[in-house]
Parts: C-alpha cells; structure tokens; sequence
C-alpha cells in the first residue's frame, strides 16, 4: 500500500528575507517649530480666491486672520463667513477680479475705516463683523426705498 500521508518537505529560502523600510528621512524635512517650508511662489493663478481655497483646504478669512485652529468654532464660523460674503460681494460690485491680493485690499480699506487694525484679534473679527451687518442693513434700506420710489412714479 502506498502511504497516506506525506512528509512535509521544507525547502530553504535562497534569498534572506528582509521586511520592506520606509523612506530614510532627509536633513532638509526637518522643521524647526514655528517656521514654514520654503516654498515656490504663488502664481496668479493659485491666488484666485477658488484656486487658493482649493489646494489649502481652509477658506481664505481663516488664513488671512490665522485662526485655522479655532475656525470650525460656532460663532467664529459664522462672523467669518459674514466677512467673506461680503468681500466677496464687495468684489464683485467693483468688478474686480476675485485674487488674494484684492480680498485682502477690501478688507484693509474696512479696518482703516473702522479702525481695528491694532485690536485683539476676536475683537477685531467681531467689530468687522458689526460692521458688516451694519453695511448690509443699509444697503437693503436703500434698495427698499429704490423701490418704494420707482413705484410711486409710475
């Protein structure tokens, strides 16, 4: 009879095996704390505002303020997202192209005009905010009266 069960042959690697590494690092990825990676200039086209926003992953308010920490906050969300609405609007009533560079003009020309350059930073972002609402109530009473008066005319 033949047998039924067989013996186990094992067969010796020719090759050592070795567990695959991981890239060694380079000198050069080594950061100190608080400094930022030396990086190509942005070209024109990754400072549009959609551009920018897309390849930081953050909108352009919370870099321009530097709160990327504290931006999924309630309220701060929500007093950002009125600045950046109306910047944005402001742009394009001017019919300016919407860039990093013009976003930050429209906003440098509000707090000349309110003066909060020099304030704590939650206390600036809450008097520009006031501002803005302050600005959208009259732009609404004006179109209102637009109105009232062109249907009065006719």
């Amino acid at each position: 009879m033949s047998e039924i069960f067989k013996t186990r042959v094992v067969e010796s690697p020719q090759e050592p095996e070795m567990a695959p590494q991981g890239p060694k690092p380079i000198p050069s990825d080594a950061i100190p704390p608080g400094a930022e990676k030396a990086s190509d200039p942005s070209t024109p086209e990754e400072k549009k505002l959609d551009i920018w926003e897309g390849l930081n992953r953050t909108k352009y308010v919370n870099e321009f303020f530097n709160i990327k920490e504290y931006a999924e906050e309630f309220g701060l969300k929500m007093q950002t997202a009125a600045i950046d609405k109306y910047v944005r609007s402001e742009l394009e009533k001017r019919s300016w192209e919407k860039n990093t560079d013009n976003w930050e003009k429209v906003l440098g020309e509000i707090e000349e005009e309110i003066g909060s350059g020099r304030m704590e930073l939650f206390s600036r972002i809450s008097k520009i905010t006031g501002y803005v609402r302050a600005i959208n109530r009259l732009y609404k009473a004006k179109e209102l009266k637009e109105k009232y008066l062109n249907s009065t005319i006719e």
